[in-house]
């Protein structure tokens, strides 16, 4: 079996995008992965190319060895997206090693951990403060839908869900660290903060 192509590409997921990658084969089997950090999408996107020209036409199967083949290429720009890059690599060829021996890939790797998973209902009111249309949801207007959307967690199973600081309104807002511009330290401006604080005292 021998590697014909990389094929890294990125899929419109709403509110960013999400990095996928594609190896495929001589023989038909394709591997994939998700990767990457949504905010340098052209540059993950680079990466994985210069990354994985030296695989075409290499047996995907030495995983490890590819890996630390591409580790050392990149040896003075290792880590951050050059890792993620390597990684997103490394995942597709372990999907096109367990499919090309019939089995999960955990199997390769000494078998599962566990057969259940606690998850968690992630970015609940972070969404909906910057998103209601998008997801069919009520929007946050007052701190009273934030409660709801909460109790609605509870509602669908979840015992646990995170979520950034939400601002209800007319458009509601949330403060993201590292996607909201020049708030990304989080610190919330005055326009924001005045009119909850308003309100709470009203409801009070």
């Amino acid at each position: 079996m021998k590697i014909t192509a990389v094929e890294p590409f990125v899929v419109d997921g709403g509110m960013r995008p999400w990095l996928f990658l594609a190896i495929r084969t001589d023989e038909g089997i394709t591997g994939y992965s998700e990767f990457g950090e949504s905010s340098i999408t052209r540059g993950m996107l680079g990466l994985v190319e210069d990354i994985s020209e030296s695989l075409i036409g290499k047996d995907p199967g030495p995983v490890e060895k590819h890996y630390m083949d591409m580790y050392r290429a990149m040896r003075q720009a290792p880590g951050g997206a050059t890792g993620m890059a390597i990684a997103g690599i490394e995942l597709a060829l372990w999907d096109i090693k367990g499919k090309r021996a019939g089995v999960p890939v955990y199997d390769l790797v000494g078998g599962p951990f566990r057969d259940r998973q606690m998850v968690y209902f992630s970015h609940l009111a972070t969404y909906r403060a910057n998103a209601a249309e998008l997801l069919g949801v009520k929007p946050l207007r007052t701190m009273q839908d934030v409660a709801d959307c909460a109790a609605e967690a509870v509602d669908k199973g979840y015992k646990v869900f995170k979520t950034n600081i939400v601002f209800p309104g007319d458009p509601s807002r949330s403060i993201t660290q590292g996607r909201s511009g020049p708030e990304h330290d989080q610190t919330a401006p005055k326009e924001l903060v005045r009119p909850c604080r308003l309100a709470d005292q009203r409801d009070a």
